[in-house]
């Protein structure tokens, strides 16, 4: 009886520490549902997680959205060297590929963009070198051009003093202001349809490139990949502040967790943390020990 009195305390310390901390966690999840008693939700009914995954789905979908995947995490993901490097690879070694390789550049838009929106590309395209170049041949000073290079020529070939005294730079430059205003005349209206036919031309010509060999040529590999780097980096640069700006992320997390059937996220929550809360229910019972022991000698 001495000796039950002595290991009674600490026994019933260490069984009322276990079972307070066992059900501590149990209440974590259970139950999973609200509990009513006569109408009345019984208090502590549901879980705390469960009553609580709207608070907790909102902290995590902050959480992520706010500090765990800002823009500068996103590139630095994305455009970090390693990450860089093995997409560049990829994309030569796609690019490189005995499928890719043969076919023409025309072929490549048409596989990407489809045959109407390429003829458009085209379109646009041919429209742009049009115009710049119809401005910059507008805008050329071309009486400067021939006053120089027209009285240089005049005089080289004639080769007499006397002919090169009455062809001085003003009477050349007379016969040169002229014939600058015909070539802008001509620029602006036969002109641009020659532009045209050699800018239609010049474009069908690259459309008709077989760009396979050019791109698989050793001597061309490190400059192609090196274009393909600063290409993908300055893409993914422009683009995640527009994916952060249009897709919420927070709002997404938070969405998906408040969708997921409490029954998961038990199992998921357990399968990781099962070891710390068996650890929390047994400390329980080591504490309740400790405390009964104690209480043995006061």
């Amino acid at each position: 009886m001495e000796v039950l009195h002595y290991i009674a305390g600490p026994l019933l310390g260490a069984v009322i520490g276990y079972c307070t901390n066992w059900i501590a966690v149990k209440m974590l999840f259970k139950p999973l549902e609200p509990i009513k008693v006569f109408g009345r939700t019984l208090p502590f009914t549901p879980g705390v997680i469960p009553k609580n995954r709207g608070r907790i789905a909102a902290a995590c979908g902050k959480a992520v959205g706010e500090t765990l995947l800002t823009e500068d995490d996103l590139k630095a993901a994305f455009i970090g060297q390693q990450t860089k490097e093995k997409v560049t690879d990829a994309l030569y070694e796609k690019m490189t590929a005995e499928e890719f390789t043969e076919m023409t550049v025309e072929g490549i838009g048409i596989e990407v963009i489809g045959e109407e929106k390429l003829d458009d590309v085209k379109g646009t395209v041919s429209a742009y070198l049009i115009e710049r170049i119809s401005k910059v041949l507008s805008e050329f000073d071309y009486c400067s051009v021939i006053t120089d290079v027209g009285g240089r020529f005049v005089r080289e070939k004639l080769n007499n003093p006397m002919i090169s005294m009455m062809l001085n730079d003003n009477v050349i430059a007379s016969f040169a202001a002229p014939a600058a205003d015909s070539i802008r005349e001509y620029i602006a209206g036969e002109g641009r349809e020659k532009i045209s036919e050699i800018s239609t031309k010049e474009i069908d010509n690259i459309c008709g490139m077989n760009i396979g060999n050019t791109i698989s040529s050793p001597d061309n590999k490190e400059l192609i990949k090196t274009v393909i780097g600063e290409i993908y980096e300055k893409a993914v640069t422009k683009v995640i502040p527009l994916i952060l700006h249009e897709i919420n992320i927070g709002r997404i997390v938070e969405e998906k967790i408040c969708s997921m059937d409490m029954k998961f996220v038990e199992e998921l929550i357990l399968s990781i943390m099962k070891n710390e809360l068996d650890y929390v229910v047994r400390l329980g019972a080591l504490i309740g020990l400790v405390i009964g022991t104690v209480n043995i000698f006061i």
